[in-house]
């Protein structure tokens, strides 16, 4: 197959213009948060009390809202990515934090923050304790509200699963650890980044 001169010549310069920009850009690292709720998304259950933008602004999180789908997997050390929904964000240079509450005035608590990725946005690896506010399995205490704190720089990428746990007995959950008592208790698990 024979090529005529001029057109040889352009895909020539084509090729060498296109080596002489360097490599493509490497896709965005996917242990950053890149896609969160937004306020009309069903995944997305804060209430927010300040616009966005306002330092310190704090996500009310009404417990109810939980979706009761997933019962929660105190075996797992970690959480599987999510694919069918997204998280909802909070800011850590902006001091966000979540202020838990049950508008049916339950009792509960947040049990733990089950980390979905391995590294944050740096590289590092993302801390088991996202906030300042630490929560932990085993404290088995339960009230009528949780405040987060604000986020860590460190967790700043990351994505949980939260487990908030309710004192009310759910035949369909997993025994609940650390209870003296070993009741199956309700336990919902929303997803939830730092960015």
């Amino acid at each position: 197959m024979k090529i005529a001169i001029p057109a040889f010549a352009a895909l020539l310069t084509a090729a060498l213009a296109a080596h002489a920009s360097g490599p493509a850009p490497a896709p965005a690292s996917s242990n950053v948060v890149q896609v969160c709720a937004a306020d009309t998304d069903v995944e997305n259950l804060c209430k927010w009390d300040a616009p966005l933008g306002t330092h310190g602004r704090k996500c009310v999180l009404d417990v109810e809202r939980m979706p009761r789908k997933d019962v929660c997997a105190y075996g797992n050390a970690t959480s599987p990515e999510m694919t069918d929904h997204k998280p909802m964000c909070i800011s850590a240079k902006m001091a966000e934090h979540i202020v838990f509450q049950s508008s049916s005035g339950r009792t509960f608590r947040v049990r733990r923050l089950v980390p979905i990725n391995k590294t944050n946005a740096a590289g590092q690896p993302c801390p088991p304790h996202p906030f300042q506010r630490e929560f932990h399995a085993e404290d088995f205490n339960f009230g009528a509200s949780w405040d987060t704190t604000t986020a860590k720089s460190a967790a700043v990428g990351c994505r949980y699963k939260l487990e908030v746990q309710f004192m009310t007995v759910d035949p369909s959950a997993p025994v609940a650890t650390h209870d003296p008592q070993h009741r199956r208790l309700e336990c919902r698990d929303p997803h939830l980044g730092v960015n």
